[in-house]
């Protein structure tokens, strides 16, 4: 068998060289043709969000206007007569809710025999809770102490706390106490009540 190549010049297998450069070529193209179909969705969607985004700014520019229109309309008497009503209607749902019958039993639960309730007065906090105040008069500071404290020992007052102390003509000792109501907020006080 023969070996020798006869040929003048050498064979070369050019068909898969130029399958492989047409292969290329053609993904090439593809990836060409999927960029510009990318690019021109993505130009459209862009013009599509800078007009929303315009209608949503010439949307936002004329709720403003509208806005301060309305401001300047505004009666301000009729605004402070009707925070006025909502308060005194919201006073009325509040002194319904306020139970003076649990308020005078806890009282008498707790109330040591040596000390007497004078005043009791239900008064706001700056935080809207119910504060009751209690002027009581006592023959010792212990014996205010006792009811002081067999009202903070309940569940209903908390922060039970003296205010005033003196000693009247008597020698009887009078203390002004102070006690939030816990779990009662109020927004109107009730008229103070005379007591014991």
């Amino acid at each position: 068998m023969l070996r020798t190549n006869l040929a003048t010049r050498p064979f070369y297998n050019q068909r898969a060289v130029r399958f492989a450069i047409g292969a290329a070529l053609l993904a090439l193209v593809g990836l060409t043709a999927g960029n510009i179909a990318a690019f021109s969705h993505l130009s459209e969607r862009e013009r599509a969000l800078g007009g929303d985004v315009r209608q949503a700014e010439a949307r936002a520019l004329e709720l403003q206007q509208q806005t301060r229109r309305l401001r300047q309309g505004l009666n301000t008497e009729q605004v402070e007569s009707i925070t006025a009503a909502a308060t005194e209607a919201n006073g009325l749902i509040d002194r319904r809710v306020f139970s003076w019958i649990d308020l005078l039993g806890e009282f008498e639960r707790t109330l040591p025999d040596d000390v007497r309730i004078v005043s009791i007065a239900p008064e706001t906090d700056k935080e809207g809770r119910l504060v009751i105040v209690v002027a009581v008069l006592a023959r010792s500071a212990e014996d205010v102490d006792t009811f002081r404290s067999a009202l903070a020992s309940g569940s209903r007052f908390t922060d039970v706390v003296p205010m005033r102390e003196r000693t009247n003509e008597q020698g009887m000792l009078e203390v002004t106490l102070q006690g939030r109501l816990a779990g009662l907020a109020v927004r109107g006080a009730t008229a103070p009540a005379q007591g014991r």
